[in-house]
């Protein structure tokens, strides 16, 4: 059974960051800093959501920025992440609580909670690598366009994606990829080639696009995909607090189906892969080293209890 120590290691990991990721996106409240991989905001706004009040200063903050920023954020694109089988209330206070402030419908909205904005939120004026997205946004919207274009920059230039591909990093429907890779490619920006079935796509014009949108980010790994498997891997520990070792066992390998996809992405030579049957405690020791290594902290992660963690949670 996984101890409650390496849990709030891996709650206090994911705070810290968010709280890194956020402010490079402008949220006020923690000193800025480099952030390794291209922020998915979107993934952000659903991860931070669903870590509820670990942190109220992150929690009411990010809020903040949503409802100054709201033009940057996709309630469309969040909708379809949220549907990856993870549950949880914390989620819809949070989007209540944007969706009380903005006047418009969020997914999942809920019961509001009290919330004043602060007025410390800002739109980021700095030009890195993980803020690729935000400059996406800037110019194309937070439409399926910005998230194709995003994407491709992101992968390596010698690789090809097909519209599946594009679509589950994308999280929209395929119509809607299909529909944004034909008006990228009368653009000439995306080309498509036929291999076997089905079409392979790739930028063009990647050195006109790099010289408007640069710089890419240093790790070019799927925010989106690790958000969600760190949600996914915390919403375990919680299935199985006073099970059994048994139902811990098939816990761990139902876990272990869901997430092995996502993982390949974040990191395909991950040590849990590498097991049959890989344990609950051995996910969680991988997703607080993930953390430090999506960071890009070089430090070990200690094995502290972190203040911020509420001794509710």
């Amino acid at each position: 059974m996984t101890c409650s120590s390496d849990i709030d290691e891996l709650r206090a990991r994911l705070v810290d960051y968010s709280w890194r990721a956020w402010s490079c996106l402008g949220v006020a409240g923690w000193p800025e800093s480099g952030f390794p991989t291209c922020i998915d905001i979107d993934a952000m706004v659903l991860l931070t959501g669903r870590l509820g009040d670990l942190d109220a200063r992150l929690r009411d903050e990010s809020i903040d920025w949503c409802v100054t920023n709201i033009a940057f954020v996709s309630r469309s694109r969040i909708d379809h992440l949220r549907k990856d089988g993870i549950s949880g209330t914390a989620w819809a206070g949070y989007a209540g609580t944007i969706q009380k402030a903005t006047k418009q419908r969020w997914p999942g909205a809920g019961e509001p909670f009290d919330w004043r904005a602060s007025g410390k939120s800002r739109l980021a004026q700095r030009h890195d690598g993980a803020t690729l997205g935000l400059r996406c946004r800037a110019l194309f919207g937070a439409t399926a366009r910005s998230e194709v274009l995003r994407i491709l920059l992101v992968e390596d230039e010698t690789r090809t994606l097909d519209a599946r591909e594009i679509a589950v990093e994308a999280a929209y429907t395929k119509r809607s990829i299909s529909d944004a890779l034909a008006s990228l490619a009368s653009a000439g920006v995306v080309r498509a080639t036929a291999v076997g079935n089905a079409l392979q796509f790739r930028l063009t014009r990647r050195a006109e696009l790099e010289a408007l949108l640069a710089p890419l980010p240093i790790r070019r790994t799927s925010q989106r995909a690790f958000c969600r498997v760190m949600a996914a891997i915390l919403e375990s520990r919680d299935a199985i607090r006073s099970a059994s070792d048994r139902l811990a066992k098939i816990e761990s390998a139902r876990l272990t189906r869901t997430i092995s996809a996502d993982v390949q992405c974040i990191d395909p030579r991950s040590n849990p892969l590498s097991s049959n049957t890989p344990s609950l405690d051995a996910w969680v020791d991988w997703a607080i080293d993930q953390c430090r290594l999506q960071c890009g902290v070089s430090e070990k992660p200690s094995k502290r209890k972190s203040t911020r963690i509420s001794s509710s949670v």
